[in-house]
């Protein structure tokens, strides 16, 4: 009965197991995307990202002067960013992710909303590099594009392409993204070269001067500088791709290396860029400049080519940051800030769903931008104004959403070098941080104000209009990109919170049930400890108390006869020629006469008397409260006559058998007999035998 019930509990708990399991079952943990990235591969993301060729063509109107403003761009943001970027990477945790920086000085929430706002400025530069790369087209086939549905339409598939080839594995991807930026750099040394060659032969060598399109030269000079700003902004976004460097935080510390190489061959080659534009000063942009001197050195399709390399290099650009934003979505999922399956890779370690979200945020953008456009297009040519506007304003608001991330981003060694633990420790070094983060509040402060308060589009929006619709389009793209992002995140919440309680429900109900069972469980276990020390103190065969009960009763009785005074008897009884019915039957049919002698003997007694089985065809009874020997004697002379008389039957091989067995006892009383459980025993026993001496079937009284 122990092992049933002990199969059926270890059947119960299996099932109960499963149960709880499937109930609590959560969701998949999200895999970690793999380490693939060297400093080399961060270099070359860092120049395919950073380097905005519009930005060149934009600055050409302040002549000569804009190299030094590249110049000044550089020393006071664009090295300060490279130095506090990489002194962050080497203090805190987090493998380099600027989330988690901003997310333990400012706190979870502060920290989102610093970073989601870094992240509404890539999607509007994403938007932008479309559009760019959308003009190069322009450029080579300007007749198939006046339409505005179809040049929508070759967006969004420009789009399409960048976010598909951003779903290749950065494994594959880096080897073909550093020959391309080798093309790049090559291509712009080929430019270099290009104007140096026509400049020598056409004496074109010499000073620029500004060609203000406004009302005074500060004004110009200003707008120039913070365009310098926009193109040495996003020095730390490869570092969104820390989770991908190899050798983990250690590894990432000394990949940091790359902002120096990266900021050093962004500031040449926008310096090479904007000097060769400047020399070719006479025509309208870089995209024409660029194709005049490939003209010059390959021919009519030497055009082609360059404009070509230039489309090339801002769809790679739109893809470069689709990874790099995609990556970010990828750490504020991983941390629950937005709903976690936009976290999910696929079988080679994509991040494919967040790759989607960014390119659906960027199509949103650009769809919104032109609808808005279009609504409120007086005086613009059709369509080519209409994408100079849309593009002015995604530049203008991109600039403002990244200087203030990145103001916020790298003025955290103030909160870590004031902290009180901190105080003391003032190194040249620490002095350094300080400054140059002085230095890029600075940059970043009056990039932000210049932004805010020069028209970019003069032409088109006055200080105030552009004030007016930058600000506005700012806090509308935060507004809603927020509300999108939030209420999916809040939604994922309560889902997850209706899932933690109907699970917390389950898992109680499940307990109760098991609390039920184990009571159930007890109960039987208890009947089972019950049964077994029943089982330990009845003998098998005669179902009658064992040997060990009998003594057990003995002590109770001198006990309660030593307090009480009441008198009573032992008497041992042995059942005759036993063993020639075990020789003569076989010992089942002795097993069964001693079982049935067993049943006699316990009908004939009281019912405050005891039978039990001493041992072998032995049987000892106790019997309470004779006052006088004559009652005993006559008590077991009833039971001798009951066995006596009744012959025990049974059935073998079909046939009925008989046999008359008889019993011999002997009987000791207390006190007279003996005050001991010993005593008693031995004087019973004695008579017993003396009754079998006496010619057996007989009750003999000790003497």
């Amino acid at each position: 009965m122990h092992s049933a019930s002990s199969s059926k509990f270890a059947h119960t708990k299996r099932a109960d197991t499963t149960k709880v399991q499937d109930t609590a079952r959560v969701r998949v943990p999200l895999l970690k995307l793999p380490a693939v990235l060297r400093t080399s591969d961060l270099v070359v993301l860092t120049i395919i990202t950073v380097v905005l060729l519009p930005k060149i063509n934009a600055t050409s109107s302040a002549g000569s002067l804009s190299l030094l403003f590249w110049l000044f761009g550089f020393i006071t943001f664009m090295l300060p960013q490279a130095f506090l970027g990489q002194w962050l990477v080497r203090r805190l945790p987090g493998k380099g992710s600027p989330y988690v920086w901003a997310r333990i000085v400012y706190g979870p929430t502060l920290g989102f909303l610093i970073t989601f706002m870094g992240w509404c400025g890539i999607v509007m530069i994403n938007a932008t590099m479309v559009e760019d790369t959308f003009a190069s087209l322009r450029f080579l086939l300007s007749s198939w594009f006046d339409n505005l549905a179809l040049c929508l339409f070759l967006m969004l598939a420009i789009l399409g392409l960048a976010a598909a080839l951003a779903c290749i594995p950065l494994r594959r991807l880096t080897k073909w993204l550093f020959v391309v930026c080798i093309c790049y750099v090559v291509s712009v040394l080929l430019l270099t070269l290009g104007t140096l060659w026509w400049g020598w032969h056409a004496h074109a060598f010499g000073w620029v001067a500004p060609t203000p399109s406004r009302e005074d030269v500060t004004t110009l000079y200003l707008h120039t500088y913070s365009l310098t700003l926009v193109g040495f902004t996003g020095l730390i976004f490869p570092l969104f791709l820390g989770q991908e460097v190899q050798g983990g935080n250690a590894g990432l510390r000394r990949a940091s290396n790359y902002v120096w190489w990266g900021a050093g061959a962004i500031f040449i080659i926008y310096l090479l860029c904007a000097w060769s534009l400047l020399t070719i000063s006479h025509f309208a942009s870089v995209n024409d400049a660029a194709g005049a001197v490939f003209t010059l050195l390959f021919g009519p399709p030497g055009r082609v080519i360059a404009l070509s390399v230039i489309a090339s290099a801002h769809l790679l650009q739109t893809m470069a940051i689709t990874i790099i934003a995609s990556r970010l979505l990828v750490t504020l999922a991983q941390h629950r800030r937005i709903p976690r399956s936009i976290a999910t890779l696929n079988r080679v370690g994509v991040p494919v769903m967040s790759i989607a979200v960014q390119a659906l945020a960027v199509a949103l953008v650009i769809c919104a931008s032109i609808l808005v456009v279009v609504l409120f297009r007086h005086g613009f040519s059709f369509p080519s104004a209409i994408f100079e506007v849309i593009s002015s304003i995604l530049y203008a608001v991109s600039e403002l959403l990244f200087l203030t991330f990145a103001a916020a981003l790298l003025a955290i060694p103030f909160f870590l070098l004031f902290r009180t633990g901190n105080r003391s420790k003032r190194t040249w070094k620490n002095v350094l941080v300080l400054l140059c983060a002085v230095l890029h509040l600075v940059s970043a402060g009056m990039g932000i104000w210049i932004t805010v308060t020069i028209s970019w589009i003069p032409q088109f929006l006055s200080n105030d209009s552009w004030r007016l619709l930058v600000l506005f389009v700012t806090c509308s793209t935060l507004i809603a990109s927020f509300l999108l992002g939030e209420v999916p995140r809040v939604r994922a919440l309560f889902d997850e919170e209706r899932f933690v309680s109907q699970r917390e429900r389950a898992l109680r109900k499940e307990l109760e049930q098991s609390y039920q069972r184990q009571q159930e469980l007890m109960v039987e276990l208890e009947k089972l400890y019950r049964e077994q020390e029943q089982a330990a103190l009845t003998d098998p065969i005669s179902g009658l108390p064992n040997h060990r009960a009998l003594m057990t009763e003995l002590d109770k009785a001198l006990e309660r006869s030593r307090r009480t005074g009441v008198n009573w008897a032992l008497v041992f009884a042995d059942l005759d020629h036993f063993k020639s019915v075990n020789d003569q039957w076989g010992h089942r049919v002795g097993d069964l006469v001693l079982h049935e002698l067993g049943r006699r003997l316990r009908s004939g007694l009281r019912a405050n008397d005891i039978a039990s089985r001493y041992g072998g065809e032995e049987f000892a009874l106790i019997m309470a409260d004779i006052a006088h020997p004559d009652e005993a004697v006559s008590i077991v002379e009833r039971l001798r006559q009951a066995v006596a008389t009744q012959p025990f039957c049974w059935e073998h091989e079909g046939e009925a058998r008989c046999i008359t067995i008889t019993i011999s006892l002997g009987i000791a009383l207390y006190p007279q007999h003996g005050s001991s459980r010993e005593q008693l025993i031995e004087r019973a026993d004695f008579a017993m035998y003396q009754a079998k001496s006496a010619g057996r079937n007989r009750v003999c009284l000790a003497k």
